[in-house]
């Protein structure tokens, strides 16, 4: 690796492809680790205490939500109406080749202007590569590195213009908790 390579690491455009349908669960996850990514640690989507970095390097086709790393959060943030929400409620991810980890015991649940919404279990035995900044919560180089990642996700139509309420908790084995409330305000 030259000098140069080492300085300017490639874009996110030259990661490798997904093993996955970009659209697909699995897909979604991957790359929701790589918008992750794409942000170091106390200046991302999951430190953010209000929203105001909710909106940061979204794609075109889905908006992604993010947890905490496990403090409460109330966040309120302006979503487009009609764009399809996905997220993680809790998640884990790590290096690859290691089998992916399931936790022993992992809850989660979500309601949506008051109505119950069944996160969905997402695993991705297939790696995929990771580039993001220095520093990120996902692999903490900026140098491409393989991971996988497991978790109870919500994945959720686009909304209609108004307010929303979304909430959504979750515990990992009992000692890592996520609190998160959300007023999406949908144009």
């Amino acid at each position: 690796m030259s000098l140069l390579s080492r300085l300017f690491p490639a874009s996110r455009a030259a990661v490798a492809a997904l093993p996955y349908p970009a659209g697909s669960s699995e897909g979604l996850a991957a790359r929701w680790v790589r918008w992750i990514a794409s942000f170091a640690v106390g200046d991302d989507p999951i430190s953010d205490s209000t929203g105001e970095h909710a909106g940061r390097e979204q794609p075109d086709d889905v908006w992604f939500l993010a947890g905490t790393f496990g403090a409460p959060a109330r966040r309120r943030f302006t979503v487009p109406a009609d764009r399809p929400l996905f997220g993680p409620v809790v998640n884990i991810w790590q290096r690859a080749p290691h089998e992916i980890l399931r936790p022993e015991s992992a809850t989660a649940y979500a309601r949506l202007d008051g109505t119950p919404v069944d996160p969905i279990e997402v695993a991705t035995p297939q790696p995929f590569e990771v580039v993001g900044v220095r520093g990120n919560a996902a692999t903490g180089r900026s140098s491409p590195r393989l991971l996988t990642v497991w978790g109870h996700w919500l994945q959720l139509p686009g909304l209609s213009a108004g307010s929303h309420h979304l909430a959504f908790r979750g515990a990992v084995d009992g000692d890592f908790t996520v609190d998160v409330d959300l007023t999406l305000d949908v144009r």
